[in-house]
């Protein structure tokens, strides 16, 4: 069975079809196609148009609930599904075209898959959709992943960036595996675990790699790193391979 298609419409007007819908799109409008049935996508010739692809593999999408059956349904740039996740798409797209070294992580990705399938699900209107707050909580793990380096990162800071109390954002993450806190350590540890098994990156001291991804204290972070992993750092980047490329969606 093929990939998913999201596409992500830029500039200029666009109207696709599939499942018997026909969908016009606009800037910052996005829409799932599934690319083991027919659907077709077509440009208005009069105007200039951009237009971005992301082929997602099926097991992301449908590992997140009922997403991928949300074919042909536009969500618009200016739905609140849309506000989110189409600026992370487009920015995503762009962080995509850096060499490979600079480019985003599979962190990033599944932070714009959870986006995604909660508006998908949203504009389909499905009842089991996402969790009240689904939506919420992927723009606050995105904004903490864009400020992971930064030492003073806390679930204070990203409470007052995001315009929402501490205690609300507590709320939002009483029901998620992780709190927002452990999340943010648990994504930093695996910043510096792929820097370090990065052979690209083996000139820069262990404590460099810590301070890049917000650890002030090095003994801090070989405590923390060792009891995450099981090896120190020095150990992991002893016994490093080189890592596989980043593809996109």
């Amino acid at each position: 069975m093929g990939d998913y298609l999201l596409a992500l419409h830029i500039s200029g007007a666009a109207r696709a079809s599939q499942d018997g819908r026909d969908i016009d799109l606009g800037p910052g409008d996005f829409a799932l196609f599934d690319s083991a049935r027919p659907y077709s996508i077509s440009f208005r010739a009069a105007r200039s148009f951009a237009h971005v692809i992301y082929q997602v593999p099926r097991a992301s999408l449908d590992a997140r609930g009922r997403a991928g059956q949300a074919t042909a349904l536009r969500v618009p740039a200016i739905s609140p599904p849309g506000r989110l996740a189409s600026p992370y798409l487009r920015a995503l797209a762009a962080a995509s075209r850096r060499p490979a070294d600079e480019a985003p992580g599979q962190a990033f990705v599944d932070v714009a898959l959870d986006l995604v399938a909660g508006a998908l699900r949203a504009s389909d209107g499905h009842p089991g959709g996402p969790p009240r707050g689904a939506a919420r909580i992927g723009g606050l793990r995105a904004y903490a992943l864009a400020h992971l380096g930064d030492p003073d990162l806390s679930p204070e800071s990203i409470a007052r960036a995001n315009y929402i109390s501490v205690r609300h954002l507590h709320r939002l993450f009483a029901s998620e595996e992780l709190s927002l806190a452990a999340w943010v350590r648990d994504q930093r540890l695996r910043r510096c675990r792929d820097d370090l098994a990065d052979p690209r990156l083996r000139h820069l001291p262990v404590s460099r790699i810590a301070g890049r991804w917000g650890y002030r204290s090095p003994a801090h972070f070989t405590r923390s790193f060792s009891a995450r992993f099981g090896v120190t750092p020095r150990e992991l980047r002893g016994a490093a391979r080189p890592r596989a490329a980043w593809s996109p969606l």
